[in-house]
């Protein structure tokens, strides 16, 4: 227990690791080591999505797993929550229930230096960003008839529709709604009381990054090539960026999120909505045709984009990356 108060981050993310890891051997347990069973459901996964016009997100996993009766696909839940269990059990440990009501505080839309009319412009901003890039990979997609059916599908088919499922689809993801709360909710306020925040970006995007690896394990046992694993493979029948960019995206994405939720005072909403739009881009099959047909082969758009702002953001923003003085770290009031 004391090593747990001492090192607060160290013990939140292997703690995060671990349930990740379990959840990779209970994994190899069901699938009794047969990399291609599990590649199998997640074919089944690709195209139930696809012949259903059903986004991947946090609820369609459920229903995928009902379903079709693939019941342990819900594990992916158990492996997204990770950071966020860790997150709730370390401060449980660390600081009792006022450290959890601190953490679950987080989730306000800002905090207290942060005025109504100052968070609304940000969320603006994030919003308005989202829908822009969404518009354009839709308008490119519609190059290709059959894509852009499909993500216009997904999307529910009519302009209202497609707008509305966007904006709900951004609180859906699996990826934003439930990790964030572990990445920055406890662990971004915690390396920005050691490092400047541009340093704690680039340290928690690595880190962040390679607490994914575990679900690369599979991919590893069945063969695959190391350049294909490390820079860009086929995946689900599309052209999938590898672990080198995965790892570039990640660094940039933190880069991005971080300063958001340093201009809302600590907030982790603005963490769910970026990590799950960019998400829900791809997952929409929005990125599909630009990826495919507009992209040197292997290169994921998405890391391409973040890149770019994030090289903005921290020449703007500079090392502090939005962080407001003397309050920076305070947490939204509960």
């Amino acid at each position: 227990m004391k090593t747990i108060r001492k090192y607060p981050f160290l013990s939140f993310y292997v703690f995060a690791e671990m349930i990740a890891l379990a959840v990779m051997a209970v994994r190899a347990i069901v699938y009794r080591g047969n990399p291609a069973a599990g590649a199998a459901v997640l074919e089944l996964l690709w195209k139930w999505s696809k012949d259903g016009a059903h986004p991947i997100n946090a609820i369609n996993i459920g229903r995928f797993a009902f379903e079709t009766r693939n019941y342990t696909f819900m594990l992916v839940w158990v492996f997204a929550s990770a950071p966020a269990i860790s997150a709730i059990v370390i401060s449980a440990l660390t600081g009792g229930k006022e450290r959890v009501k601190r953490l679950f505080a987080r989730l306000k839309p800002w905090g207290e230096e942060v005025g109504p009319g100052e968070g609304i412009r940000i969320y603006s901003v994030i919003v308005l960003a989202y829908l822009v890039v969404f518009a354009m990979l839709l308008a490119v997609s519609r190059l290709k008839p059959d894509l852009f059916q499909l993500a216009y599908a997904t999307l529910g088919g009519t302009p209202l529709l497609a707008l509305l499922s966007a904006l709900v689809l951004l609180f859906l993801d699996e990826g934003g709604s439930l990790e964030e709360l572990g990445w920055r909710g406890f662990a971004w306020p915690l390396l920005q009381e050691r490092m400047s925040p541009r340093t704690a970006s680039i340290c928690l995007g690595l880190l962040w990054a390679a607490w994914h690896l575990p679900r690369e394990i599979p991919d590893v046992l069945s063969g695959i090539r190391f350049g294909q694993w490390g820079w860009g493979r086929v995946h689900f029948s599309q052209w999938a960026g590898g672990q080198a960019q995965f790892f570039l995206y990640c660094i940039a994405l933190t880069v991005v999120i971080g300063y958001a939720v340093n201009r809302t005072g600590g907030s982790v909403l603005p963490a769910i909505m970026i990590h799950g739009g960019t998400n829900v881009w791809s997952k929409t099959n929005a990125l599909t045709a630009l990826d495919q047909y507009y992209m040197p082969k292997g290169i994921d758009f998405r890391m391409i984009l973040l890149v770019a702002i994030a090289v903005f953001l921290l020449v703007r923003a500079g090392p502090e990356l939005g962080r407001r003085p003397k309050t920076d770290e305070a947490a939204p009031r509960a």
